[in-house]
């Protein structure tokens, strides 16, 4: 294992710290003063850790996302009311970064313990990786802020008859039951990746589905 390399919620939990003048061990202090920084994951998250790197002291931020570049404009498959899919860039982009699309990550290199750069390679539409498109990535720190695509559902739903959707999300009608009676999902199994605020909406909306199936059985 290599020293430099550190999950988002750390980063950014520390820094909320940090700012509240709270005093945080030496030892888990992650320092990215003066350092580049490559932050893996193109989300909000990702976005925050970008922000929060430039404001304290970062040399480089350099935000890498493996899947391709969103269109800037409204895709014409895609009109409203839809929510468009379309890029965003944050204040926290603007206050400095250099952001790539289409890029994995295949391993981390370092020298004396340390993380000193990453060996990446491009990918196609579909996320697999394209032979002979290796690069590297100069990195003193690197912070995870990956997403997911859609959960994982292997040893949950072994043996069981539960549908998925085209996202690989757990299949649900309006009132949140699956296509198993009486098994119920909410939350990002059902819906993808999301915001906490809306896994607390479906959490209370999928209770009283249950309360309302357990009363009319």
């Amino acid at each position: 294992e290599l020293e430099g390399i550190h999950f988002a919620m750390d980063f950014l939990k520390q820094f909320n710290r940090y700012v509240a003048a709270k005093k945080i061990p030496a030892k888990e202090f992650i320092d990215v003063k003066e350092k580049k920084v490559v932050v893996i994951g193109g989300g909000d998250t990702g976005a925050d850790c970008v922000g929060v790197a430039n404001r304290m002291g970062a040399k480089k931020v350099t935000q890498i996302e493996i899947l391709q570049k969103l269109p800037n404009c409204r895709p014409a498959d895609q009109p409203w009311p839809m929510y468009p899919k379309i890029l965003r860039t944050s204040s926290s982009h603007e206050e400095g970064c250099e952001r790539d699309w289409s890029v994995t990550t295949k391993k981390f290199i370092g020298s004396k313990g340390h993380v000193t750069k990453l060996l990446a390679a491009r990918t196609d539409s579909s996320m697999k990786e394209i032979k002979d498109t290796d690069f590297e990535i100069s990195a003193d720190i690197v912070i995870l802020a990956l997403g997911f695509l859609h959960p994982d559902t292997a040893g949950l739903l072994n043996g069981s008859k539960i549908e998925l959707d085209q996202r690989g999300n757990i299949k649900t009608d309006e009132n949140f039951m699956t296509s198993s009676k009486g098994i119920f999902a909410a939350g990002d199994c059902r819906r993808g990746q999301s915001l906490i605020v809306w896994a607390i909406d479906e959490g209370r909306r999928v209770a009283e589905a249950v309360n309302r199936y357990l009363m009319n059985t």
